[in-house]
């Protein structure tokens, strides 16, 4: 691979070297997509620094919602094409559950910008609110070609196709992640917890689940602790496990499902004390979560006395 910056600052250096191999020059084309690259991404920036700075002026009125829509309509009558306060918009609509109105602001946002993410997400997310599942996915989709494979959409993406039981197609989108940035801990922390939770029957999955999760075993985020430590109690190493969940429960110590698995971890180690203080923390929680049953079933039989 070629350090981009050191061909802007020698482009000739750069094919003499592709000449000494016989091949032919490519400084010019390389410099003209890296300034398009650059030109986008700064295009990019600029409309998220516009974004953050209408919503902090949105913000202050989001407590009168209507004060606030007013503000953004007038924003958009004075420039139809600030994508910005469509945007804006369509999330006051989303939020309270105005579907179509929603879907026509961030619609309207995406005619004027097609590579801003997060306006598919968003539309998205209204398709799925009134319950047009395949027309959020095509709208996903859609993005992820137009955006050249955003990680945001690939993982809302893949998200929504794990909630509704789709893992297959689940795993083939943080994939797709993982082809184009193979560093990127987010899509390896996802996957390895997909992969560990529905797929551990499999070997061969069992093993990658092990292999993503070893690669990100140096973070300090909770989720990411979360997922070393379950991967290490799958793969029977009961004391790791005890471990990396100590930590995650720390850094997250509302996380019901974080002492649902720290829980397991001290069950399985005997110590029956703290499995049952974690456990009862897990299931009292507010939302269901995949576990929650089996949660509820060691903590009986902790209680009960048997195992």
């Amino acid at each position: 691979m070629h350090d981009i910056k050191a061909i802007r600052d020698n482009p000739a250096a750069f094919d003499a070297g592709l000449a000494r191999r016989g091949l032919a020059p490519l400084a010019a084309s390389l410099l003209l997509l890296d300034e398009k690259k650059r030109e986008t991404m700064q295009k990019l920036q600029d409309a998220q620094s516009r974004r953050n700075a209408l919503s902090k002026e949105i913000g202050m009125a989001m407590g009168k919602k209507d004060v606030a829509k007013k503000r953004l309509e007038e924003v958009v009558e004075h420039n139809p094409k600030n994508f910005v306060a469509r945007n804006l918009l369509g999330e006051i609509e989303l939020s309270d559950k105005r579907y179509p109105e929603a879907q026509k602001a961030f619609s309207a946002a995406l005619e004027v910008n097609s590579q801003w993410a997060m306006l598919y997400r968003n539309l998205a997310a209204t398709q799925l609110g009134a319950g047009q599942e395949k027309e959020a996915i095509a709208t996903m989709e859609k993005g992820i070609d137009a955006t050249k494979g955003s990680a945001l959409l690939v993982t809302a993406l893949a998200t929504y196709l794990e909630s509704v039981g789709k893992l297959d197609d689940a795993i083939a989108q943080y994939d797709k992640i993982l082809k184009k940035e193979p560093n990127s801990d987010l899509a390896a922390n996802n996957l390895a917890m997909l992969l560990i939770e529905y797929k551990a029957d499999d070997p061969a999955a069992k093993a990658r689940a092990k292999s993503l999760a070893d690669g990100i075993r140096d973070r300090t985020q909770p989720a990411y602790l979360d997922t070393i430590g379950w991967v290490a109690f799958k793969h029977g190493d009961f004391q790791a496990a005890a471990e990396m969940l100590e930590k995650a429960v720390q850094g997250a110590p509302d996380a019901d499902i974080m002492h649902y698995h720290l829980g397991m971890a001290y069950a399985a180690l005997g110590n029956d004390v703290l499995a049952k203080d974690n456990l009862k923390r897990a299931v009292d929680a507010a939302q269901p979560y995949r576990g929650l049953d089996e949660a509820k079933a060691t903590l009986a039989k902790l209680e009960a006395g048997t195992k």
